[in-house]
């Protein structure tokens, strides 16, 4: 399904631009990757660290290719970034779970890769947040 929003938003630091879908990028082209990209786990508590493994991505001979995790919505916050190396096709990015009521969410995965024309490439999963607060660590006595 391809969800395309024209809008005249103006992104602000913590906030990503929704320009097509999933609002990878700032509304550059994008596609769906048909690489590998995991979550290290699909559920969690506002502020646990998940990371985004994206394994296979395709080679961009002429930069890093920034990468983008966005939680929920057209809107959605941006919540992690990073970068797939330079003639590289893997990274692992975390991010931390924001404050959000327990629940469904989605985690958008965007990457650009500029020897294709600079495309956003994106992967989507379903998140759920278990509890309003983060799970306690037990420590040993």
């Amino acid at each position: 399904m391809l969800f395309v929003l024209l809008s005249d938003h103006t992104s602000s630091p913590d906030q990503a631009f929704a320009g097509e879908v999933a609002n990878c990028g700032g509304g550059e082209p994008s596609a769906g990757g048909a690489e590998s990209v995991f979550l290290s786990s699909s559920s969690g508590s506002p502020g646990d660290t998940i990371v985004v493994s994206i394994l296979g991505a395709k080679i961009d001979s002429n930069q890093d290719q920034p990468v983008q995790i966005i939680w929920d919505g057209i809107f959605g916050i941006l919540v992690g970034s990073g970068v797939i190396p330079r003639n590289d096709t893997n990274a692992n990015v975390p991010f931390d779970v924001p404050n959000a009521s327990p629940g469904n969410y989605f985690v958008v995965v965007c990457w650009l890769n500029d020897d294709d024309g600079a495309i956003w490439f994106y992967d989507q999963f379903e998140f759920t947040v278990s509890s309003d607060t983060r799970t306690p660590v037990p420590t040993d006595t």
